[in-house]
């Protein structure tokens, strides 16, 4: 396998009634920002 290949997909449920601000966190996470901060290209193991 290639490094960095893409090999399947993650499915992540938030719990937003039991921690709504970690959850708020993660979403902003996912997309990013101009500071480099978050899961872009980020690999999971």
């Amino acid at each position: 396998m290639k490094e960095g290949a893409v090999i399947g997909e993650i499915c992540v449920e938030l719990f937003t009634d039991t921690c709504p601000r970690t959850c708020q966190l993660f979403l902003e996470l996912l997309d990013g920002d101009t500071l480099g901060h978050g899961y872009i290209k980020t690999c999971f193991y």
